[in-house]
């Protein structure tokens, strides 16, 4: 972690040179400190993957809305909903959290149903004693 902060920090304000000594000394410590190598290596493979997980293999070209009026503008274009919906269905039905939430909801509303019309039918029966 700490080799990763001072290459950025030399890529942002010190020169080809100072870069290619840090990447000598590193890679010299790797090769004596084995363990340190599979930690850094490791790492590295889960940042690659977790890259490829979460790229989509194509580059944002639209800046992101800046007032209510440019998101209310999106979500009237079909062309963002033509996108956006069958990502979301396939969302929905592979993960079992949020197919878990829609059930609750549903039992939710069946018990709130049926509560309705018990009070609606009390309230019948109750007035004509």
């Amino acid at each position: 972690m700490l080799y990763i902060s001072a290459k950025q920090a030399l890529e942002h304000t010190g020169n080809d040179r100072d870069k290619e000594i840090l990447d000598d000394i590193w890679y010299v410590y790797l090769d004596t400190h084995p363990e340190e190598k599979g930690k850094f290596e490791s790492y590295n493979e889960t940042g690659m993957g977790l890259c490829r997980q979460f790229s989509t293999g194509e580059e944002r070209t639209e800046e992101a809305a800046v007032d209510w009026a440019e998101v209310w503008q999106r979500l009237k274009d079909p062309e963002v909903w033509k996108e956006i919906l069958p990502a979301a269905i396939e969302e929905m039905k592979t993960n079992s959290i949020i197919r878990t939430l829609f059930m609750l909801c549903g039992y939710l509303l069946l018990v709130y149903l049926v509560l309705m019309v018990s009070l609606a039918y009390k309230g019948k029966s109750g007035g004509a004693k």
